[in-house]
């Protein structure tokens, strides 16, 4: 039950995110604050099950931070150290798609924690 309301929160997300019509793309920048604070960068890729990069696709991130895949299947973005990134849940989705499996990995470099998250989907039949 829990992970069907968190895919339908994802798939409204991701349903705004494409009424908006604007596409931010990351391009990283050290004098940004969030590159030197303490905020965990996520980033990873969104693929279909043949290996073809999706674009649109919301990716959730503790429940509150949405980030959305650009042309190349591409997302990143900074979220509050708290809690452990080892322990949050992210989720992915896209109208018309279901997930099929979601690969995560946390590491540091230079003090920096990181965490990637890569969802594979599925068009919906």
């Amino acid at each position: 039950m829990r992970r069907r309301a968190i895919t339908t929160v994802l798939v409204s997300l991701c349903t705004l995110a494409f009424a908006g019509g604007a596409w931010a793309q990351y391009t990283y920048n050290p004098n940004n604050p969030d590159e030197q604070g303490s905020n965990i960068r996520y980033f990873g890729s969104v693929k279909d099950e043949s290996g073809q990069a999706l674009k649109g696709v919301a990716i959730l991130v503790k429940q509150a931070y949405v980030f959305i895949s650009d042309e190349a299947g591409r997302y990143v973005g900074y979220v509050p150290a708290d809690p452990s990134p080892k322990t949050v849940l992210i989720g992915c989705a896209k109208p018309g798609y279901t997930l099929v499996r979601i690969t995560k990995r946390t590491g540091s470099t230079r003090q920096k924690l990181w965490v990637q998250a890569d969802c594979i989907l599925r068009k919906a039949r």
